[in-house]
């Protein structure tokens, strides 16, 4: 027998059929991000870039005292993320556009490649099979890629620091890898709900590397621009936005949905607003359920003993984490769904390589909530501001909150039978 071949009779045709499926995934997936690819180059002025732009623009002027005045209350950011910003400012509009649409088009594919080298390096053996179908996991999420690009926003290059600290704390470089995820956490704030998940899986190092590099971004930003502009920041972004909600189309939150099914407030309307009490009071009810329901499934995995080797469950925690951050925060854009990435491009592969059981449950959740989570093309506002008034379509729209929070119960099952394995009695 050579080699690499099972004995099975047909195992060679089962192989044959599996290499033709993968390679018809990953054409459909990857042809679904190219074929919209060019309508987001065009520049766009009515989005999220021209924030950034002008962010930087007002450094380099002299006029950062007046980057939180009313007439600029797009910039959402601390004031230290202004430097990076300040090339960009540096160029004329269109130029800097099409800069930040080639750096997140590079973030996307460097992304893949990072993800990629993980499965050979960690979720081993990469072949072409294999890497074919992560690509056809990892490009599913086209129409969240396209909204990210569309937008000019920057969490493709988030997602691509999110990549390469899961590959480095794969590595055990888990000081690295913290200080990446705090470098995140200065851009946006949610990804650091991936820091509860490890503090309660005693990834200790992970935590304090974020938390120390949050604290010197924060000095910094002080020292840099003095308290009174950051305490603006503080007051008109983190102040004013805080215990407010929205039911925009974008806003995939659970408190987003909550809005979206019990009350009328509009598809279009971004102004926050306080949940009215009914919504409020369902809001904390449903997180507390979901965050006492997942702890009690998991709670084998919580606070595990001191000196215990790592048993494995890396790829399952990022994808929890990030499904409780899309879940939790009152706000939850759409191209925040791309975080996702990472989790479920090497979840077959986790799943393989830890020999989890054939659990239908948890097989439905995952794979139902990617799907929905993933979704489908998301359109201009114009549409949905047509369809305001019909209850099904407000209804529909809660379809990636139902993906993310099947993903989380996912998630959750899955960490609760691995440990339930590993603490089995041997026979």
């Amino acid at each position: 027998m050579k080699p690499g071949e099972t004995g099975a009779p047909g195992s060679g045709r089962w192989a044959r059929w599996g290499t033709w499926l993968a390679l018809a995934a990953v054409t459909l997936s990857v042809g679904r991000f190219l074929v919209v690819l060019p309508l987001t180059y065009p520049p766009r002025p009515d989005v999220d870039f021209p924030s950034y732009h002008e962010a930087g623009r007002r450094l380099l002027a002299g006029e950062i005292d007046r980057l939180y005045d009313d007439d600029f209350k797009e910039f959402q950011n601390l004031p230290l993320v202004t430097v990076a910003l300040a090339p960009l400012g540096a160029l004329p509009y269109d130029v800097a556009w099409h800069a930040m649409w080639w750096l997140n088009l590079a973030a996307i594919l460097g992304a893949l490649a990072v993800l990629l080298a993980a499965v050979r390096a960690f979720l081993p053996p990469l072949d072409a099979r294999r890497a074919m179908l992560a690509a056809a996991v990892y490009f599913a999420f086209a129409p969240i890629m396209h909204r990210s690009l569309l937008l000019g926003q920057t969490t493709p290059l988030m997602v691509l620091l999110l990549a390469v600290s899961y590959a480095l704390a794969s590595r055990g470089r888990s000081w690295l890898a913290g200080g990446l995820l705090g470098a995140i956490g200065l851009v946006k704030i949610p990804p650091l709900a991936l820091a509860g998940v490890f503090l309660v899986r005693r990834r200790l190092a992970i935590v304090a590397a974020a938390s120390a590099v949050i604290a010197a971004g924060v000095l910094l930003s002080l020292a840099l621009f003095g308290a009174e502009l950051n305490a603006a920041y503080f007051e008109k972004v983190i102040v004013t936005n805080a215990g407010k909600g929205l039911a925009a189309f974008n806003n995939q939150s659970l408190l987003g949905s909550l809005l979206r099914l019990l009350t009328d407030r509009g598809l279009t309307d971004w102004r926050l607003e306080p949940p009215p009490p009914a919504v409020s009071i369902a809001y904390r009810v449903a997180v507390t359920a979901l965050l006492g329901a997942i702890l009690w499934s998991c709670r084998r995995l919580v606070w595990p003993r001191a000196g215990r080797p790592n048993p494995g469950t890396l790829e399952a925690e990022l994808g929890l984490g990030i499904g409780l951050m899309l879940l939790v925060f009152p706000i939850a854009w759409l191209h925040y769904f791309q975080f996702l990435v990472v989790p479920a491009t090497v979840l077959p592969w986790w799943w393989t390589r830890e020999r989890m059981p054939r659990d239908r449950i948890a097989l439905a959740l995952l794979v139902s909530g990617l799907v929905l989570a993933a979704g489908g093309a998301v359109r201009g506002g114009p549409y949905y501001a047509s369809h305001d008034s019909e209850s099904w379509f407000r209804i529909a729209q809660c379809y990636r909150t139902l993906g993310a929070l099947l993903l989380t119960s996912g998630y959750a099952r899955a960490l609760a039978l691995h440990a339930a394995r590993r603490t089995a009695p041997a026979r």
